[in-house]
């Protein structure tokens, strides 16, 4: 089976993207400034603000960060959705959840093998009635499909907007779509607008919608180079590319160099010389120049900011100023790692900083080195991120 360009973009880390509009953390923006931290010697969890003071009182045994205006909490197996001065505003039952963030004021829950979406009043607003039901966007416009045969393109009230002879189909991003036609074993790659009209008729390579009104294409050669709308190529070829763009930048990768960040105009802005890269969020990013180098804060230009110790990983991408780092250290006396947790602002000092611990109660029933916080980005270049590898892993059974 061929396989296409989505196959050949490297997702990198375990990060997940941001997009720079505004420096929000969703698409509604995040105007709590709040972020999740734990309390000092326990396993309790809260709110703290920018200056590292606790807002929301470390009370709960599990917290998301802040979208549309709620956040997702447990407390002693209550599942809730809080806002932001702490309270319950829903509780939910865990086996209705898929999402925890919303998008555009709508969030994804499921029904056995279906999938829906709830508003912000937390009423349905797309019936679970969709196998495969892609993430709310800018556009508008949401991918799904009710047997994972058939796909087509529905509003953000359910009403079916675009339908075709698609056999898979890709996000919106920047008013138009990637979609895929099969004859046989061979696909045929299309990008239409939101009227459903093709932009490039369907051909044989690869694309993938990347932002800034442009595309990702797979060459015959493998190579993959930046195209427009009329399928000019802008820039050079590269040997690999990740995620979208974000903060005016999109990752490639040249073989024996590393990744480096172009911008729309093909310009390499930062050099293709580091073996492990973030995507930009808050126009900073994380890179390492070897795989046993320290973790290093870059911004836009590529120029350093700061890099954080030897034994400390980045947990997220900067969020309004802040992002967070941890360090885990092998107790022998517990035979298990101890893990610290500190948020850092863009000089690298730090605004709050936490080792969890246990509870006399021994309520948590997680604890921040097991959930790993989704490193807590989970924002709109995100979803549009793992919309895409979603789709992927339909194409390859």
């Amino acid at each position: 089976m061929k396989k296409s360009l989505f196959f050949a973009i490297a997702l990198m880390s375990a990060a997940i993207l941001s997009s720079c509009g505004g420096d929000t953390l969703t698409p509604e923006g995040d105007t709590t400034q709040l972020w999740p931290a734990g309390k000092n010697n326990s396993e309790r969890m809260g709110y703290i603000n920018k200056s590292g003071d606790f807002k929301i009182d470390p009370k709960f045994d599990d917290c998301s960060l802040f979208s549309c205006g709620y956040a997702l909490a447990e407390n002693d197996g209550d599942i809730m959705f809080i806002d932001k001065s702490g309270k319950k505003v829903k509780s939910v039952d865990k086996a209705d959840l898929y999402d925890d963030y919303f998008y555009y004021n709508l969030i994804r829950f499921k029904d056995g093998d279906y999938k829906g979406m709830w508003n912000t009043k937390f009423e349905v607003a797309i019936p679970a009635d969709y196998k495969y039901l892609g993430e709310a966007t800018k556009d508008g416009l949401i991918a799904c499909s009710e047997d994972n045969k058939e796909y087509k393109y529905i509003d953000t009230k359910g009403k079916t907007a675009i339908t075709g002879d698609f056999y898979r189909i890709y996000p919106f991003v920047d008013g138009m779509a990637v979609v895929v036609e099969k004859n046989d074993d061979n696909y045929r790659y299309g990008v239409i607008d939101k009227k459903g009209k093709y932009i490039i008729e369907p051909q044989k390579n690869g694309l993938q919608s990347i932002g800034e009104g442009l595309l990702g294409m797979q060459k015959t050669n493998g190579k993959l180079v930046m195209i427009d709308k009329a399928m000019n190529e802008i820039g050079s070829a590269y040997d690999g590319s990740h995620g979208v763009f974000s903060c005016g930048l999109i990752g490639v990768y040249k073989s024996e160099k590393g990744y480096g960040f172009i911008n729309k105009k093909g310009d390499e802005i930062v050099p293709c010389k580091y073996a492990n890269v973030w995507n930009y969020t808050d126009n900073v990013t994380w890179v390492k120049k070897e795989s046993d180098s320290n973790w290093e804060a870059i911004d836009t230009k590529g120029e350093s900011l700061f890099k954080i110790k030897d034994d400390e990983m980045p947990k997220t991408g900067f969020h309004n100023g802040l992002a967070l780092v941890s360090r885990s250290e092998w107790d022998k006396e517990s035979y298990k790692f101890i893990y610290s947790y500190r948020y850092v602002d863009k000089t690298g000092e730090t605004v709050y900083k936490w080792t969890p611990g246990e509870d006399e109660d021994e309520k948590a029933p997680k604890s921040w080195e097991e959930l790993d916080r989704e490193n807590i980005m989970r924002t709109e270049v995100g979803a549009i991120v793992r919309e895409i590898e979603e789709m992927n892993a339909l194409m390859v059974r």
